[in-house]
């Protein structure tokens, strides 16, 4: 439920309240909230993250807390896998 968000903000908050014992983590969610934290966090404005689109995002800190600008690394979209 914490995930399921339109704008964002809900993700956010649970990111920042992630154990810092967790060096990596992957997320599940609504596509607008995850567009949203894609272009809050990462480096590379994204339009649209669409359904089953995946977008990965690295930051250089020590605490989940601390996240405020990350890199984006890797997108991967539904209209890539095409052939």
């Amino acid at each position: 439920d914490k995930l399921y968000d339109f704008g964002g903000n809900k993700v956010a908050d649970f990111v920042h309240q992630l154990d810092d014992k967790l060096d990596t983590v992957m997320i599940f969610g609504h596509n607008h909230a995850f567009t949203a934290i894609a272009n809050s966090f990462g480096s590379e404005y994204i339009d649209n993250v669409p359904t089953c689109g995946m977008v990965k995002l690295k930051f250089d800190v020590n605490s989940w807390k601390a996240i405020k600008n990350g890199h984006t690394e890797f997108t991967l979209f539904p209209r890539h896998l095409k052939t």
